[in-house]
């Protein structure tokens, strides 16, 4: 004969089972919300929304430099010997072509403007580990967004430097908080570039006059 406490004592832990799992699914919803606020926005004619041709010469410079770096490990030492995970890869890409940005995910996001939509050489930012978390602890470089099918790419702790579909990564959708341009590429955009001042990137740094572009010795501390 089943004693009467069973049923009641099964109806509390199914309560404060469902009350955790909605407790849960909300945080997770909040980034997730935010991702498809971003992909909503992308589809909205995005194409009117590019730089100059010759901004985004020099935006394809900093990736292609970036695509040389795919494959190594998280953490590895860059060509100045420093590490380079999330925010020190970053860094390093622009910090090759004379833009010098902090070296700290969470510093970058503070001096980034928010974008609604985000194109090539813009950044994402998510939370670390902690999905509940509105801290951000990780940066990724945007390499195209196409009607809101957004290819980024990133130094990751369990892959290495990668490049992939963020729609593609359910980790990384439940984490994204915003996305963010920096100052310079702000100003880009704004004023764009004088042609008899600075030479656009074919696909490497290397073409540039050394003295526009001066090699800066970087420091990495991604948090």
């Amino acid at each position: 004969m089943y004693s009467k406490r069973y049923p009641i004592a099964l109806i509390l832990f199914l309560l404060i089972s469902l009350s955790s799992c909605g407790t849960r699914a909300e945080a997770m919803a909040n980034s997730s919300v935010e991702y498809e606020k971003m992909v909503r926005e992308s589809r909205r004619s995005p194409d009117q929304l590019y730089p100059t041709p010759l901004v985004m010469d020099f935006i394809q410079g900093v990736i292609s430099y970036g695509e040389d770096f795919l494959g190594r490990r998280y953490g590895s030492r860059g060509p100045n010997g420093r590490r380079l995970d999330c925010s020190g890869y970053v860094s390093l890409l622009f910090g090759e072509f004379g833009i010098d940005i902090p070296h700290s995910s969470k510093a970058l996001s503070k001096i980034a403007t928010k974008v609604s939509i985000p194109v090539p050489g813009d950044l994402l930012f998510f939370t670390g580990r902690n999905a509940r978390s509105k801290t951000v602890g990780h940066v990724a470089l945007v390499v195209s967004n196409d009607n809101g099918n957004i290819l980024m790419m990133h130094s990751t702790n369990s892959r290495g430097i990668i490049k992939e579909y963020l729609n593609k990564s359910p980790y990384f959708k439940r984490r994204f908080l915003y996305a963010g341009r920096i100052p310079e590429i702000s100003e880009m955009w704004k004023d764009g570039i004088d042609p008899d001042v600075l030479i656009p990137p074919i696909s490497r740094p290397g073409i540039y006059d050394t003295q526009l572009f001066p090699s800066l010795t970087l420091l990495f501390n991604c948090y």
